[in-house]
């Protein structure tokens, strides 16, 4: 490599991590699921100190309750990049704790207790729940009742997928 091509090397090298751009990889100190942020320890300054970054971004913007969120696992690793003066935003995470997806009124969520979906003040396990439940006060004349016990199954299996 030329001594030219060396420097302007340098220069971009340096250039990128000091601006825009650049690329971190960090541990995950704190999640706030209401803001749709994280606190990461970005290093430590000369006196051995920790300096950590509030406010990084899970998501692109944050006016809108709408989106796709990854919400990294608490003392996981995560990519972290230099969006603007001062602002970070997740790149990518090595673990997860849980995933969102919201459009408007619509939600579904996915983290260690199940799925939860969801459309304004209904979801999907009280939906079945109710199927359920309407299913078992059915008395049959003629036939066959409804088997509870079978009812009362799925409803103990829906539970453990569902939240």
């Amino acid at each position: 490599m030329t001594k030219e091509a060396y420097e302007l090397y340098q220069k971009l090298k340096n250039l990128n991590n000091k601006g825009i751009g650049r690329i971190e990889i960090v541990p995950v100190l704190s999640v706030d699921t209401h803001t749709n942020t994280c606190s990461v320890l970005l290093d430590k300054d000369e006196d051995g100190n920790d300096i950590i970054v509030s406010d990084v971004r899970l998501k692109a913007t944050m006016n809108s309750n709408n989106g796709f969120i990854i919400y990294p696992a608490i003392n996981s690793n995560v990519l972290i990049e230099r969006i603007d003066d001062g602002y970070f935003a997740i790149r990518m995470v090595s673990e997860i704790d849980s995933v969102a997806i919201v459009v408007n009124d619509k939600k579904y969520m996915l983290d260690e207790n199940g799925h939860y979906i969801g459309n304004a003040d209904n979801t999907l396990l009280s939906v079945i729940n109710l199927i359920i439940d309407a299913t078992m006060e059915t008395i049959v004349f003629q036939g066959r009742n409804p088997n509870y016990e079978k009812l009362t199954q799925a409803k103990t299996m829906v539970q453990q997928i569902l939240q």
